[in-house]
């Protein structure tokens, strides 16, 4: 990166994107990136002794992340050829899967193949793999894990199984095909951790929206940023204009969205049934709702206890926590 005074170097030391773990290779019409999924865990507080179900959870993305920090699995692992054998890419893959052949940026870089560098990493790798199999050892199966959840679409289900295996997890997840009205905590678990996406219609909405809005204004703006003079940083003037760019996108996306809900109300009348289901069925529980929709709250009828900003992408949303208290048992008059 030069500027009229500097000249800046950067070296790769990554390769490939870091939130390509090398099993997510199926996905629903609007999935998450692992490192966002990963990193919303580790706010939520939950920990591998806590149960965790997500009863809307596509294509698995929180649970395959949880079940990996669970087992100790580290985020790099397939890359840096820690299984041995590579994950197979399923006939629907939407994107080539990272594998060990592909490693990391810093490995390719001259003082990696120092003698000394080498044993180094040989031996963060062991240190890993031995904590790996202790791990498998507390959880040998995934029922042991006490992660699962359920989607009302047969084919993310199937998606789920598929990216649990290809992460080389133990066995199958615990999940089923059912909608989330009917959702149930696991048997004999008083209390516990939720965290959902909801898929139902939002992030769809947002990402067709962003799209129509730089088909009708992309030549305006293209225009007007031909004829403007170089600035004189241009890294800064770059993370300026992201910034920028993520807020009016998250602006414009959130009207749509809510004027979109306005009409559907058949998607009003789910929150609140399902706003009521959590009531009635997770007392007890910590609910987590990752979201675009600020008004979410209220059309769950549910107070939340804490709210926390978060971007997925370009797009402004707030992960949403509810304290599900235990419903009294009505007073039984002896008399």
């Amino acid at each position: 990166h030069l500027t009229a005074t500097h000249a800046t170097i950067y070296l790769d030391t990554s390769g490939e994107a870091l939130f390509k773990r090398g099993w997510h290779d199926e996905k629903g019409d609007a999935p998450l990136k692992e490192n966002l999924a990963a990193g919303i865990l580790s706010i939520t507080g939950w920990k591998p002794s806590q149960t965790l179900f997500d009863p809307m959870c596509g294509s698995g993305t929180f649970l395959i992340e949880a079940a990996q920090m669970a087992l100790a699995i580290p985020p790099g692992a397939i890359r840096a050829g820690m299984y041995g054998d590579d994950a197979k890419p399923s006939r629907l893959a939407y994107r080539p899967l990272v594998t060990s052949a592909h490693g990391f940026g810093f490995q390719r870089l001259k003082p990696f193949n120092e003698t000394a560098e080498q044993k180094r990493w040989i031996s963060l790798k062991d240190a890993a793999h031995a904590e790996m199999m202790e791990k498998r050892k507390q959880f040998p199966d995934s029922e042991s894990l006490g992660i699962s959840g359920g989607d009302i679409n047969e084919r993310l289900v199937a998606m789920f199984k598929g990216n649990w295996q290809r992460a080389q997890l133990p066995g199958l997840p615990v999940t089923r095909q059912i909608d989330a009205l009917a959702s149930k905590p696991p048997s004999n678990v008083k209390e516990g951790v939720m965290l959902l996406n909801p898929p139902y219609g939002e992030r769809l909405v947002i990402k067709g929206g962003r799209g129509q809005d730089r088909a009708a204004g992309g030549d305006m703006e293209r225009d007007s940023y031909e004829q403007a003079e170089e600035p004189e940083d241009r890294y800064a003037f770059n993370l300026e204009t992201g910034r920028q760019s993520a807020k009016r996108s998250s602006r414009e996306s959130l009207k749509k969205l809510q004027a979109q809900e306005e009409q559907d109300p058949k998607f009003v009348e789910f929150l609140r049934q399902f706003g009521q289901h959590l009531k009635d069925a997770f007392g007890g529980w910590n609910v987590f709702v990752l979201t675009a929709d600020m008004a979410l709250p209220g059309q769950l009828r549910i107070k939340e206890s804490k709210r926390t900003p978060l971007f997925n992408g370009p797009l402004e949303c707030r992960l949403f926590k509810f304290e599900m208290h235990q419903k009294r048992d009505a007073a039984v008059d002896l008399k």
